[in-house]
This record gives structure tokens, C-alpha cells and sequence, in this order.
């Protein structure tokens, strides 16, 4: 796989929409960090994600933090986060969705594919760890897989436009070009 498709996919699992299935006030935090980050914002977020750590060091805010800093392309240091958000609670689909986003920028995708399995296996319902291992599978060229994941994501979210959109997407790639442009000719 091409490193730029790489990193890539891996800024859109660290930034983007959030469809966790987590405590509400924490997906209030998410979707505000990721806000933020979108308005330029980035320094900000690592701030105040450290500030949330020192104030309470507890696994949803190492999580956090390590989220800041995947959006401020400290790579490293989110998955230091990650691990030590592991070390707090084992079971931990945040952790593992993180650090599967850190193997995604380093170039390991099948350990990027373990984390993000493990994940979902933590929580079947976790909407963004099943998109994510399914752009992964459209890196890969698995369309099937891909398709998979999506329609999972769907079972459980139906009105999720962005899985929609993917869907689509994969769909397109399957189809060739000529054979869609067939019998349109003028």
C-alpha cells in the first residue's frame, strides 16, 4: 500500500466524525476536540486534553490526550497514550481503536487490523472502529471485507450517510468505468 493513502486513512480515523458508542458527555468532548481541530485549533485541543489529565488521570482522558496528539501528528506519543489508557482498562475498545489508528500511519496494517478488530470485538456496536476496518479493507483491495464492515455499521445505524457514501464508493470501485458508461455515448 502507498504510504500516502496511509496516512491518509489513518487522519481520517484519529479526525472526523465520531460514532462511538460511548458515555454521552464523552462523545460531547470528541465531537468538540475534533471541532476544533477542523477550525485550526489543534494546539488548543492538546492543551486542554493535558489539562483534562491533570486534573483527573483516568483512562477516557489518556484517550483523549493520545487523540491530540494523533491530531497534532505525534504519533508516538498517542500511542504511549493508548498504552497507558490499556494499562488503566484492558477493555478498552478506545484504546484499541487509537493504537489501530497509530499502526495505520506507521505502515503495519495487519496490526492496525488486529487493534481495530479488537475494538469491535470490546463493543460489536463501536460504529467507528467498523467504518474504519472497513477503509482499511478498501485500502487492501477487499472489497468484500470493506462492504462487510459497512453493512454492519448500517444494521445498527441505517441513517448513517457517511457508511452510505462508502458503500458507494466501494461499489464504483467494483464496477469498471467503461462498462458504466456503456450505451450513454450521444
Amino acid at each position: 500500500m502507498q504510504k500516502p493513502l496511509l496516512l491518509i486513512l489513518a487522519v481520517l480515523l484519529v479526525s472526523g466524525s465520531t460514532a462511538f458508542a460511548m458515555d454521552p458527555a464523552v462523545e460531547k468532548t470528541v465531537k468538540a476536540m475534533d471541532q476544533k481541530a477542523q477550525e485550526g485549533q489543534i494546539a488548543e485541543v492538546l492543551e486542554e486534553a493535558r489539562a483534562r489529565v491533570t486534573r483527573a488521570d483516568t483512562a477516557v482522558n489518556r484517550y483523549l490526550l493520545g487523540r491530540a496528539y494523533g491530531m497534532n501528528q505525534q504519533f508516538e506519543k498517542a500511542r504511549e497514550q493508548f498504552e497507558r489508557v490499556l494499562e488503566m482498562d484492558m477493555r478498552s475498545p478506545l484504546a484499541y481503536h487509537g493504537l489501530g489508528a497509530y499502526y495505520l500511519v506507521k505502515g503495519e496494517t495487519d496490526e492496525a487490523e488486529r487493534n481495530l478488530r479488537k475494538a469491535i470485538e470490546l463493543d460489536e456496536t463501536f460504529t467507528r472502529a467498523h467504518i474504519e476496518l472497513g477503509k482499511l479493507f478498501l485500502a487492501k483491495q477487499d472489497l468484500l471485507q470493506a462492504r462487510r464492515q459497512f453493512l454492519k455499521v448500517l444494521s445498527f445505524e441505517p441513517d448513517n450517510n457517511d457508511v452510505r457514501a462508502l458503500l458507494a464508493f466501494q461499489y464504483l470501485r467494483e464496477q469498471p468505468v467503461a462498462e458504466g458508461l456503456r450505451g450513454q455515448e450521444d
